[in-house]
C-alpha cells in the first residue's frame, strides 16, 4: 500500500505538492488511509461473514463480483487515478479533479475511512460516512467514516448526474469494499462527482 502524490490548490489560490501522508495531514487535517481501517479488530470476522452472506444470498449483481476480481489488487495496493484536490469556495469547500483523461468504466479509487458501527436509520456517524454495502442481509450495520481519516475520495462532491458512481464490490477471502468507477469518459481538468443518495440528505 502506498501514497499516490497529488497536487492541492488552496483557498488562497496557491498550489502545493502532497508527496506523502505527512503532507496530506498537514494541509488537509485528515489522516491518510490507502484502504479502509477497522474501528475494532473484532469487526473483521463479522464483515467477512456479512460479505459472504451477500454473495450466497444472491444480493450481489454480477458486476459487483466481477469488479472485485478485476480490481482486487488495485484496492489492496491503495491505487488511485491521477487526481488533484482544489478549493472551490466557502460554501462547497474542496473538490476533486481529473489530472488525466479517464475512460468510461475506469477504477478511480476505493472510498476509504474507518469502519464503525452505525445506527444508520437514525443518524450516520458523520457527513463523510458511507453506508457499508452489507446492510441488506444484516441488521447490525456498519459505516465507512472518513471524517478524520480517509483519502482523496472524501473530497469528491455530490451531483445527482455525476460522472462517477460508487459500487460495493466483493473480494474473495476478504470483506466488501466501496469503490468509485467512472460512468463515462472524463476529460483532464474535469471535476469528479457522484450521487450521494437519498439517505445522505434525509440524515443531513
Amino acid at each position: 500500500m502506498s501514497f499516490h502524490p497529488l497536487k492541492l490548490k488552496k483557498a488562497d489560490g496557491t498550489w502545493v505538492d502532497l508527496n506523502n501522508e505527512t503532507d496530506f495531514k498537514k494541509e488537509l487535517s485528515v489522516n491518510y488511509l490507502s484502504t479502509v481501517k477497522l474501528g475494532r479488530k473484532s469487526y473483521e470476522k463479522e464483515l467477512r461473514k456479512q460479505s459472504l452472506a451477500m454473495k450466497e444470498s444472491g444480493f450481489l449483481e454480477d458486476e459487483q463480483n466481477e469488479l472485485g476480481l478485476r480490481w482486487s489488487r488495485k484496492i489492496k495496493e491503495g491505487s488511485t487515478c491521477s487526481l488533484s484536490i482544489q478549493w472551490l469556495n466557502e460554501e462547497i469547500g474542496f473538490g476533486v479533479f481529473a489530472e488525466e483523461d479517464i475512460e468510461q468504466g475506469q477504477f478511480i479509487a476505493e472510498y476509504t475511512g474507518v469502519i464503525r458501527r452505525s445506527w444508520w436509520f437514525w443518524k450516520p456517524p458523520s457527513q463523510y460516512a458511507f453506508r457499508y454495502p452489507t446492510a441488506r442481509v444484516e441488521s447490525k450495520n456498519f459505516a465507512i467514516d472518513a471524517s478524520k481519516e480517509g483519502n482523496v475520495t472524501r473530497f469528491i462532491n455530490h451531483d445527482p448526474y455525476g460522472n462517477i458512481e460508487a459500487i460495493g464490490v466483493y473480494l474473495v477471502n476478504d470483506f466488501m469494499r466501496v469503490i468509485l468507477v467512472s460512468q463515462r469518459n472524463i476529460k483532464e481538468g474535469s471535476e469528479l462527482s457522484f450521487d450521494y443518495g437519498i439517505n445522505y440528505w434525509h440524515n443531513k
